[in-house]
C-alpha cells in the first residue's frame, strides 16, 4: 500500500510540474506480456515462456505541436517465471508487481486520423507479496520420496528498458507492441540436488492498449 501511494503521488507531482502550455491527458492502459527467461550460469535448468497481464492509469504529456510526447504509468503487472530441472516438471515463481514505465514517444502522422509512433524508456518494477518460494524435488523412481528442494528468492525491485512501436487512432486509442529488456536480475535460485545457485532475468514481449479519457 505504501508503494502504491508513493507511485500515485509521483504521478501527481509529474502532472503539476509540467509547463502550463503542456497538453496533459489521463488514460487507462492494459495488455498482455510474454515472459522470456534469461538464465545465467544454469546448465541443467530449463525455463518455459509464461503469459501475464497488466492494467493501470497512464499520464501523457505533450508540448504544443511537437510530435514528441512522454507518458508515465503505474501498472499492476502479474507475471513470473516457470523454471525447473531438466526431465522434471518446472514450477511457476509468482510475480506480482507495481510497474512504473516512463516512455518518450515520437508520433509520425499517417493521415488526419491515424499516426505511427515509436517509443523508448526505462521501467522500474516493485515486487509485491511473497519474495521466497520453495518447491520439493521428488525421486523419479520413488515419486513419494523428497530428494531436495528448489529455492527461489525474488528481488524487491527490477530495472528494465522498453522499446516499442504502434498506432494511434483518432488520437483517442493507442495499440502497440514493445520489448522489455531486463537490466537487473529478477531472482536468485538454488537446487539443493545440484548444490549450487543461479540467477535469471525476465525479458518480455508486451502487447498494449491505451484508451484516453
Amino acid at each position: 500500500m505504501k508503494k502504491t501511494f508513493a507511485l500515485l503521488s509521483l504521478l501527481m507531482a509529474l502532472m503539476m510540474a509540467v509547463p502550463a502550455q503542456a497538453q496533459v491527458r489521463w488514460g487507462l492502459s492494459g495488455g498482455v506480456s510474454l515472459n522470456n527467461v534469461n538464465l545465467d550460469n544454469a546448465p541443467g535448468i530449463v525455463s518455459r515462456n509464461y503469459t501475464g497481464w497488466y492494467v493501470g492509469p497512464t499520464l501523457e504529456v505533450g508540448l504544443g505541436k511537437l510530435p514528441l510526447k512522454v507518458d508515465a504509468s503505474a501498472l499492476y503487472h502479474y507475471n513470473g517465471a516457470t523454471v525447473g530441472e531438466e526431465h522434471s516438471e518446472p514450477h511457476h515463481v509468482n510475480g506480482n508487481y507495481i510497474a512504473v514505465p516512463v516512455n518518450a514517444k515520437l508520433n509520425i502522422p499517417l493521415g488526419s486520423l491515424t499516426a505511427l509512433y515509436v517509443s523508448a524508456g526505462p521501467e522500474l518494477d516493485f515486487k509485491m507479496g511473497s519474495k521466497e518460494y520453495k518447491f520439493n524435488i521428488y525421486n523419479p523412481v520413488s515419486p513419494d520420496e523428497v530428494i531436495g528442494t528448489q529455492d527461489y528468492k525474488t528481488k524487491s525491485t527490477q530495472v528494465s528498458f522498453n522499446v516499442g512501436a504502434g498506432l494511434r487512432v483518432f488520437d483517442q486509442f493507442q495499440i502497440g507492441a514493445s520489448y522489455n529488456i531486463a537490466c537487473t536480475d529478477a531472482a536468485d535460485g538454488k537446487f539443493t540436488t545440484m548444490d549450487r545457485g543461479f540467477s535469471y532475468k525476465n525479458n518480455m514481449w508486451k502487447i498494449n492498449l491505451l484508451v484516453f479519457f
